[in-house]
């Protein structure tokens, strides 16, 4: 599988932002099989020592969360980032090529910086940018096609950055498989 869906929880909108959750999950669009998965909680102190910033907006709306999501922050089997980032980088270039790799993101234009910060930081890059894909794009298209995303695929699951990973690839398949099935009939 050579497409790759990350996602973060973030406490900022800044590259610099504390990533409290990380996952990374391989996928065929033209399925909507999914492959290997990787999903860390990572320590909110860790990463704010680490130069991790945090934003009064990110403290609110976690606040304003059920109490078993704000507990996600307070989990004892959080990691530290640096660990997290060092396997993130392992599972990517192990099971993966770098030159090829689709990395898909929710929001590429806040969750790729963060996550391209914390590799240099930490790891090394391994994927390139110009092979970065959005999900927000993919809504936009299958809005301008007619589709309903939002009633297609309901947002019906408990927040942390796994789940959102599939949920994301629930939707990038769909659409997917949908322009597919379009461009067929012709």
């Amino acid at each position: 599988m050579q497409h790759l869906m990350i996602d973060v929880e973030l406490m900022d909108e800044k590259h610099t932002a504390a990533i409290t959750g990380l996952s990374a999950v391989f996928f065929d669009p033209t399925t909507g099989e999914v492959g290997k998965q990787f999903y860390r909680r990572i320590s909110l102190d860790d990463c704010m020592s680490n130069g991790g910033t945090v934003s009064a907006h990110a403290i609110q709306w976690w606040l304003r969360q059920p109490s078993e999501v704000r507990s996600q922050i307070l989990d004892d089997d959080c990691q530290d980032i640096e660990l997290a980032i060092c396997d993130l980088y392992g599972f990517i270039i192990e099971n993966s090529d770098a030159k090829y790799i689709k990395t898909w993101f929710g929001c590429p234009s806040m969750h790729s910086k963060v996550i391209h910060h914390y590799l240099d930081r930490f790891a090394g890059q391994c994927f390139l940018e110009a092979n970065e894909q959005s999900v927000i794009t993919m809504v936009t298209i299958a809005e301008e096609l007619g589709l309903n995303m939002n009633s297609i695929i309901k947002y019906d699951f408990q927040r942390n950055s796994l789940a959102h990973a599939l949920h994301n690839i629930k939707i990038v398949s769909y659409i997917w498989m949908f322009l597919g099935i379009k461009n067929s009939m012709k």
